[in-house]
């Protein structure tokens, strides 16, 4: 049974600040996830870097395999029949504090800031999560940043072909990453521009986020 009682998703102005700041740097987020663990059954692959040493050395080697086109030392994690990751144990992920990476990088509130969901068979947990949140606001100004990363995200989905070898994001999550790094666009747009217009800013405002990036995240996509 999934949760569709609000969840308190924290100040808006604070977590946008905190999450972009997360984007540039790698720091994890604190997500007050409570007992959802709709991210941990969501049947995906986890990525794991070479500096993900706690990681590497607490997953049995059965679960890890090489990752498809990436160095050596970098690796994916599969999960079970029912999409559930093989590291939950009795509900709750059994290396926590050695936990990947990516596991403490994920924070589905970057889906209801950009009004999306995941598809796929196993995302109904994430999507309830999703739909529960609720940020509070601030101030006026909170709200105007909330519908910039909305119309980012409409804008992406929309116009994929848009970007320069239609290499736009496809998938929900990415989607709304690059929604959040280039919404500051869609707070100064020209309602008149043209869709070439945008996405040629939309591309230039990513590069500026990931130019501003810390050497340790710079091996990270860059989604535009």
């Amino acid at each position: 049974m999934t949760n569709t009682q609000p969840v308190a998703a924290g100040d808006f102005e604070l977590w946008l600040q905190r999450i972009l700041h997360s984007f540039q740097t790698g720091e994890a987020v604190d997500v007050p996830c409570g007992d959802c663990r709709g991210c941990c059954r969501a049947g995906r692959f986890v990525h794991l870097t070479p500096s993900d040493h706690s990681a590497h050395a607490a997953i049995a080697k059965p679960f890890l395999h090489a990752a498809p086109g990436m160095p050596k030392g970098y690796a994916v994690m599969g999960y079970r029949a029912d999409g559930a990751c093989p590291m939950l144990d009795d509900g709750n992920c059994s290396i926590y504090p050695r936990r990947p990476a990516t596991c403490r990088g994920f924070d589905c509130r970057v889906l209801a800031a950009a009004g999306l969901q995941v598809g796929g068979k196993w995302n109904e947990r994430i999507n309830a999560r999703v739909q529960a949140w609720r940020f509070s606001f601030p101030r006026a100004e909170s709200q105007q940043r909330l519908d910039a990363i909305r119309r980012a995200a409409e804008f992406i989905e929309r116009h994929p072909d848009a970007f320069p070898g239609g290499r736009a994001p496809r998938e929900a999550t990415t989607i709304a990453v690059l929604a959040l790094k280039v919404h500051p666009v869609f707070l100064a747009l020209n309602r008149s521009a043209a869709i070439a217009e945008i996405a040629e800013a939309i591309v230039a405002a990513s590069r500026r986020f990931e130019a501003n990036r810390e050497p340790a995240t710079a091996l990270a996509d860059s989604s535009a």
